[in-house]
């Protein structure tokens, strides 16, 4: 018997990484995801929306590396999929693997503790073509210098593929995608 009532908070995770989904820009802020009919559009990129300053001051430091590349791919919109790994490698190239991190079960849960089943990748023909084809996008998105070493890509499309979760509002309607640190652990202890 849990001593939780209805409505408490159990859980609180913040993301590693998120992406609003592309049908919600203009609806929704990129950075809280808050629904808004007054919201400011970045004056550089123009392609991200913004309740106020200080949404747009909070993205910042991941969405100052994704403005550019989204500025020099303009006409050409990224994908939420593109715009979620490129935060992985602008977050990595920061941070490292082991930061930031969450601490579950006195456990610290990193980037580079996510599970990325990278050798079925490998022997998935499939898997590697669309794999190939990211790689080839990311290029002219990107830079090739933002793109690791291919071992190191394998790792980060395994994790990104596994550990992305919808990220859903009240209606619980697809808003966007996000990789949670703490909420993955979490699930694997309660199975």
């Amino acid at each position: 018997m849990s001593n939780f009532k209805r409505g408490d908070l159990i859980f609180l995770s913040k993301p590693y990484v998120y992406v609003l989904n592309n049908n919600q820009r203009g609806k929704r802020c990129d950075h809280c995801f808050l629904k808004n009919d007054n919201l400011k559009r970045c004056s550089q990129c123009e392609f991200l929306y913004f309740c106020d300053r200080n949404c747009q001051r909070k993205a910042w430091d991941i969405h100052k590396n994704e403005c550019k590349c989204i500025m020099r791919a303009s006409p050409k919109q990224p994908s939420a999929s593109m715009r979620l790994i490129s935060q992985i490698f602008f977050k990595i190239k920061k941070y490292g693997y082991d930061e930031p991190y969450e601490e579950i079960h006195d456990r610290k849960v990193s980037f580079r503790t996510l599970m990325s089943h990278a050798s079925e990748i490998k022997q998935n023909g499939k898997a590697c073509q669309q794999m190939v084809a990211l790689i080839g996008t990311l290029k002219d998105y990107i830079g090739q210098c933002n793109i690791p070493p291919t071992e190191e890509f394998i790792e980060i499309f395994g994790k990104m593929c596994i550990n992305t979760f919808s990220i859903c509002d009240s209606e619980m309607q697809s808003i966007g995608s996000g990789i949670y640190l703490g909420y993955v652990k979490l699930f694997s202890k309660i199975y």
